[in-house]
């Protein structure tokens, strides 16, 4: 799964813009989990590209049960004591799930969490802490 670590980092320091999908131009948290998978031509447990499951006409604070019940319709769900760096992760900041983000072997020890962060303003890295594994709804591996 490094590889996928690896083409997030690349990720670093886009800009957040709402619904974008560029690489050093703009992203969210969803344009940023497909840039990566498009790069590395991941696909879904179908064999599909997962571009094909694109869409754009979600709110800034998407629908919750409707990203995840996409996401466990076309990634397999991992049992949260078996998360890796490279899996996705879902989580929620109030109510509903509504985030993503791309596990990573943090380089001081433990796991690290790579997402396009909003109140950031940027695609950032940080320790994946008590704080934010509180937030996690559900952890995804993409098929290769």
């Amino acid at each position: 799964m490094s590889h996928i670590v690896e083409q997030a980092r690349s990720w670093l320091g886009t800009k957040y813009q709402h619904q974008g999908r560029l690489k050093h131009k703009g992203c969210d948290c969803i344009g940023f989990i497909l840039g990566v998978a498009e790069e590395l031509d991941l696909k879904s447990i179908n064999g599909q590209k997962l571009k094909q499951y694109d869409k754009t006409d979600y709110a800034r604070i998407p629908d919750g049960q409707l990203l995840y019940q996409t996401l466990a319709s076309h990634l397999q769900e991992v049992a949260v004591s078996e998360m890796q760096a490279g899996d996705m992760v879902l989580m929620r900041f109030r109510k509903d799930p509504q985030h993503l983000g791309i596990l990573t072997d943090y380089h001081h020890g433990g796991l690290g969490l790579i997402h396009c962060y909003a109140e950031a303003s940027k695609v950032v890295e940080h320790r994946f802490d008590p704080i934010w594994h509180s937030r996690l709804v559900a952890a995804f591996r993409f098929a290769s």
